[in-house]
């Protein structure tokens, strides 16, 4: 059996059989890319329930290693948390304007968006 791969971008903190416990330091604090990744991993059937901890960056996943195997699992994750993408810092123009009380509000609708992770992105 191959030992599982050591992760770039994140730590096993406990595992199971069925369970995974895991922290991102990239993600601490950050429940709107926790969501994301949730809502990515949660596309895969090999996993069943996944339970997210903001204030540490962390998942629990609850997954079957009989279609997903853990050193899969681990893959995956490696490739998907540095994509999440980050909120960016807005441009100087941008952060005068929100400093001077100018700040404003656009709405635009974007058609034909049906899966929810895509239109999280």
């Amino acid at each position: 059996m191959t030992a599982p791969p050591t992760p770039q971008h994140f730590r096993v903190e406990h595992r199971l059989k069925y369970r995974l416990r895991i922290a991102a330091p990239s993600l601490r604090q950050d429940p709107e890319r926790l969501y994301a990744l949730d809502i990515l991993l949660r596309k895969r059937p090999a996993i069943g329930s996944i339970r997210t901890i903001p204030t540490l960056g962390g998942l629990v996943i609850h997954y079957n290693p009989a279609q997903l195997p853990e050193r899969h699992l681990l893959g995956l994750l490696d490739a998907v948390i540095p994509n999440l993408g980050r909120t960016r810092a807005p441009t100087s123009a941008a952060a005068e304007l929100i400093r001077a009380g100018k700040d404003r509000e656009t709405q635009f609708a974007v058609e034909g968006i049906s899966c929810a992770s895509c239109a999280l992105l």
